[in-house]
């Protein structure tokens, strides 16, 4: 494997575990059944596409250039920050597609790569709510980068995203992606956090304490 092709990692680096994971799993060691099977098997989903979004530090693959695997990476990572986030949404009854990261500058170089990438949002999205977001974002209506995510996420499921056409090869670019990648894990961690803090209990002290009483 030729070390050239090696991809430096995003700057930003998160906490190997993620937070509130661990009490929530007291939690449900402690009081089994209250979390319906359904949930707990998306948590537990969300919990490891979260691991692996967050783990991700490059793909390697022979005869292509670092750029190209640069931008590659930064997809790939994205798509599996938005999935961790999907999976999340789901088990909470708030969809991804509702969540709000409203960040004017970073908005702007997202701008820039889905209109390089000649971005149709006739065809990225079928409903037209979306479609109508899609248009509201790349005319400067709104801010709100999720947005982006939904539709960068889309073109790497389906084959459309590659790194010439939404200029990820370049460093500027993949850091763009990578920027919203991490802004994606960091809200779906406050989205599991707030579950947590709000509607999970811990065992302290053989006494049953919400999470907000204790520091």
């Amino acid at each position: 494997m030729n070390d050239a092709n090696m991809v430096v990692p995003s700057r930003i680096v998160h906490k190997a575990l993620l937070p509130y994971w661990k009490e929530f799993c007291s939690f449900n060691r402690a009081n089994e059944a209250i979390i319906d099977s359904d949930k707990l098997s998306k948590l537990y989903r969300f919990r490891a596409r979260h691991r692996l979004a967050t783990k991700l530090v490059s793909i390697h693959a022979e005869g292509f250039s670092e750029q190209t695997l640069r931008g590659y990476t930064a997809g790939l990572k994205l798509m599996l920050a938005y999935s961790a986030a999907e999976i999340l949404g789901s088990a909470l009854g708030e969809p991804v597609t509702q969540w709000e990261m409203i960040e004017p500058e970073l908005a702007v170089s997202l701008r820039s790569i889905l209109n390089r990438a000649g971005t149709r949002k006739d065809i990225l999205f079928c409903k037209g709510q979306l479609r109508n977001r899609l248009e509201d974002f790349l005319k400067g209506t709104t801010d709100d980068v999720r947005i982006a995510a939904t539709a960068l996420r889309v073109m790497v499921a389906h084959g459309s995203f590659t790194p010439s056409g939404t200029d990820s090869l370049t460093i500027k670019g993949s850091q763009a992606i990578s920027q919203l990648t991490d802004l994606m894990l960091k809200t779906a961690e406050k989205h599991f956090a707030d579950y947590v803090v709000k509607s999970v209990t811990v065992t302290v002290n053989s006494t049953i304490l919400p999470l907000t009483n204790l520091d």
